[in-house]
């Protein structure tokens, strides 16, 4: 899934949550927001992801230019107060993505540290759960549901 939409649930979890008693409140918006993102991924199935970037298709660029400005905008207009909940529903991008196979591009090793990915326990859960769902992965049309996921999670922040 996109990273706005981890964003999104993020800021959920941290809205609903955190007017609860501080340290509980606090420790349900990590561990809910953090195990948010298997749900999320999982659910990534049908939406347009494909594996690798593809520069040659003008659709997978315009795409791609408009959900990174719509998830810079949800960032930059949401960071005060809810930069951690956007964080911590993102947390395993960041560590697996921009981390691991950052420093793996850079080290020249496909498979360093491919033993601590967080990745391969999310397809295990969405093979286990989800694996009734198509997979419109490489589907052009699959940017809908993820857009109309999307205005559902911003109505569900306009209402709280």
């Amino acid at each position: 899934m996109q990273a706005i939409t981890h964003f999104l649930v993020g800021i959920i979890i941290q809205a609903v949550l955190i007017s609860l008693i501080s340290p509980l409140g606090i420790i349900l918006v990590i561990v809910l927001a953090f195990f948010s993102h298997f749900l999320v991924d999982s659910l990534a199935k049908v939406t347009y992801h494909l594996k690798d970037p593809q520069w040659h298709d003008k659709f997978w660029i315009a795409y791609h230019i408009i959900i990174i400005t719509l998830a810079a905008v949800v960032l930059v207009y949401f960071w005060v107060p809810y930069w951690w909940g956007m964080g911590i529903a993102s947390l395993i991008d960041i560590y697996d993505w921009m981390f691991i196979r950052g420093i793996r591009k850079v080290k020249n090793d496909p498979l360093w540290l491919q033993k601590y990915e967080i990745h391969p326990l999310i397809d295990k859960f969405r093979t286990k759960f989800f694996a009734w769902l198509p997979d419109w992965n490489a589907k052009r049309y699959a940017v809908v549901p993820e857009a109309i996921l999307i205005v559902i999670l911003l109505v569900i922040i306009y209402l709280i």
